[in-house]
């Protein structure tokens, strides 16, 4: 660049560059800010933490991660960037056969289900160390009467290969299907005998996301169908468990469970569609009585389509169909009392759509409101919505990116209420003991997704419960696997990528049929079909040197 300009920008005050970094909108920006000029370049890595604390804060306001702001910044651009990008890597988690069993040594089912369990997850990600890549990460889910937990120790992983230089890169990942890998534990809960479908685990809850320390004991709060919530250390490394809580829900048919976030949370159970009875979830005794109970109201053979907690001191019930709204409703000395009602501002009188789920919405600095007020809901027409519940009822809106037209009654037939519909090229075989349902292809899962987790706000890892089964989705393109970051994806992001291994190894081929919108009667329905990947990441790793024109890989 020119001398002279070079010149004025190494006038420039340290405050001034600071504000102009917090206006960069990406990564890439700010290194090139940095090459600028010898001076930039030393303000900008000479005091990283302040500079790139400032773009993190700036560009994602929303997500809280440890104070490691240079792996943060990258963390959060890759997977931005890929998320753009469409780019996913979508595989099977598989328990080992060796698996620890905790509670009883063995489980008899003594009915025979047609279909396969509906998996509840939840997963949590902390740091324990001074770097990005000392973390572990858990995760639970419920396997039918089973209790599966998995706990990933990133840190002792990588401190174990920088002590090995020796050791190959990709060992810890060469193995077949069903071994363990390294520095992760595996284990099985299950304290009864003979299970059938009310023993189902119907809730769970992992109770260590707010810990900023290493834990030997997962602290877990699960429910059964039959009624039966209570809360527990379960320890993977030494098979022990301890019976902390029995939260009294008084009834069979316990349909799902919530639980709010922050200092003492609160607990919410379903009970078909009788009643949601609430707990602290934190309070003293062995025996925990709900504080408060809602009798819930059902038109017909409906029930309430769901609920959520949005805060300590609020909830919100989905209709059932009948009066197309959303309940909120606050906890008081008395008990439950309902707050307001919010509905859906269309064109179209005869809507009646049912609201399929609720999710509050994270209260950062820049939010002029508080918590629990603020929340998105889909609905089963492809509606979302965006609900403030100190606004006047009247003031609900669909979102305006989600270009959504009403269909008629008539038409509900032509355009179903799904967008989009995504199809796996292969599926896990059965798990050992369960007899296989001959009415379905065993190579193909083609059915709905029943719950998402997510570890940490800056994890680029999603777990997505099937049928039978539980996905993980990896946001991460091909560019950074196989450009100039990928020791830095390898050594933090640990996908366990390894084309020789069994199927948690090997990322699925995902396609999808996209639904025209009604205006688009004339056009054709597109399949979607995303690039192999290992022929992605070849392609991509063998023109290093040229340049490569973008591709979406779909």
């Amino acid at each position: 660049m020119d001398h002279r300009a070079g010149a004025h920008l190494a006038e420039l005050p340290v405050e001034i560059i600071y504000d102009i970094v917090s206006y960069l909108p990406s990564l890439h920006s700010l290194t090139n800010l940095a090459q600028t000029c010898r001076y930039l370049h030393a303000v900008i890595f000479n005091d990283n933490c302040r500079i790139f604390r400032a773009f993190v804060q700036n560009q994602f306001p929303a997500v809280d991660t440890p104070p490691f702001w240079i792996d943060a910044a990258r963390a959060l651009t890759t997977r931005s960037r890929a998320f753009d990008r469409r780019a996913i890597i979508a595989r099977f988690v598989l328990p080992p056969d060796n698996a620890r069993r905790i509670g009883h040594p063995r489980t008899i089912r003594t009915d025979h289900p047609t279909l396969g369990y509906r998996p509840v997850i939840d997963s949590y990600e902390v740091w324990y160390g001074f770097s990005w890549s000392a973390r572990k990460e858990v995760l639970v889910w419920g396997a039918g009467a089973d209790l599966v937990i998995r706990v990933k120790d990133f840190g002792r992983k990588y401190l174990r290969d920088a002590n090995d230089p020796e050791r190959p890169v990709d060992a810890s990942r060469r193995r077949s299907s069903g071994t363990p890998q390294d520095c992760v534990a595996w284990a099985t809960f299950n304290d009864l005998h003979g299970v059938d479908s009310w023993d189902d685990i119907s809730g769970v809850h992992l109770l260590g996301s707010d810990y900023s320390h290493w834990t030997a004991e997962e602290d877990i709060i699960f429910g059964r169908r039959n009624g039966k919530l209570v809360r527990m250390y379960v320890s993977v490394d030494t098979g022990s468990s301890k019976l902390l809580k029995t939260y009294v829900t008084g009834g069979k048919d316990l349909e799902s469970t919530d639980i709010s976030t922050g200092p003492g949370p609160v607990l919410a159970a379903s009970m078909g569609r009788k009643s949601i009875s609430f707990f602290k979830a934190d309070a003293e005794g062995d025996e925990v009585h709900p504080f408060a109970t809602l009798k819930t109201v059902t038109h017909g053979v409906a029930s309430h389509r769901c609920s959520r907690l949005l805060c300590n001191e609020r909830f919100a019930v989905g209709s059932d169909g009948e009066t197309n709204k959303i309940t909120v409703f606050g906890f008081c000395p008395d008990g439950v009392t309902k707050l307001r009602d919010l509905r859906i501002d269309v064109d179209d009188d005869s809507r009646k759509a049912k609201a399929t789920t609720i999710e509050p919405l994270t209260v950062t600095r820049f939010s002029s409101t508080n918590p629990g007020n603020l929340f998105l809901s889909g609905w089963e027409d492809s509606v979302t919505s965006y609900l403030d519940a100190n606004l006047p009822p009247t003031n609900a809106y669909p979102h305006p990116d989600n270009n959504h037209t009403p269909h008629p009654p008539s038409d509900m037939g032509l355009f179903p209420s799904k967008d989009i519909s995504v199809f796996l090229s292969n599926r896990i075989q059965s798990v050992a003991g369960r007899a296989m349902n001959r009415f379905r292809e065993p190579h193909r899962y083609r059915g709905p997704i029943y719950t998402i987790s997510h570890p940490s706000p800056s994890s680029s890892t999603l777990y997505i419960g099937v049928e039978d089964s539980v996905l993980r989705l990896d946001m991460v393109s091909t560019d950074d696997l196989a450009g100039k970051n990928s020791a830095w994806c390898q050594r933090n992001l640990d996908l366990g990528l390894d084309p020789h291994g069994g199927p948690d190894c090997r990322p699925l081929e995902l396609s999808c049929y996209e639904r025209p919108f009604p205006k688009d009667q004339g056009r054709g329905v597109r399949l979607m079909m995303q690039d192999s990947f290992w022929t992605a990441l070849e392609e991509q790793a063998g023109n290093q040197s040229e340049v490569v024109t973008f591709r979406p890989g779909w």
